[in-house]
């Protein structure tokens, strides 16, 4: 089956994955804070150093969190592009991964049309980066 969108799935995990990582390193750096419970039985250099590392480990974070969703918008772009119905086509049976038939149910087209359409749309994407086998 053809694939279109290498990333676009990955990408919606690997977000979801950086998103949560964010949110351990805040609430460690939390506990690092002069009034958090491992602030307060070390030094104030070593939980300065621990926030410290937290807050780059999170801006770094941020960064590779919109890079991701960078690319994400512009595979998005690309779907738009086709056309309303070509684009819905494209997102469900690529991105969704699902059958010509049961987009063809939930569309309200015939399974002929669909095809067509699939056809269409795979035809445009092979110039591009975006489709492999």
């Amino acid at each position: 089956m053809l694939e279109v969108f290498r990333y676009y799935n990955d990408l919606e995990q690997e977000i979801d994955i950086l998103e949560y990582q964010i949110e351990v390193c805040a609430k460690e750096r939390a506990d690092w804070s002069f009034d958090g419970r491992l602030g307060s039985k070390v030094s104030m250099s070593t939980a300065a150093e621990n926030i410290d590392k937290l807050s780059d480990k999170i801006g770094w974070l941020d960064e590779r969190i919109e890079a991701k969703k960078e690319v994400k918008r512009n595979l998005e772009s690309k779907l738009q592009q086709l056309g309303e119905l070509e684009s819905k086509v494209a997102f469900k049976r690529f991105v969704e991964k699902k059958n010509l038939d049961s987009i063809a149910e939930e569309l309200d087209y015939s399974v002929d049309w669909i095809k067509k359409v699939s056809s269409k749309v795979t035809r445009h994407l092979q110039g591009t980066d975006l489709l492999i086998s």
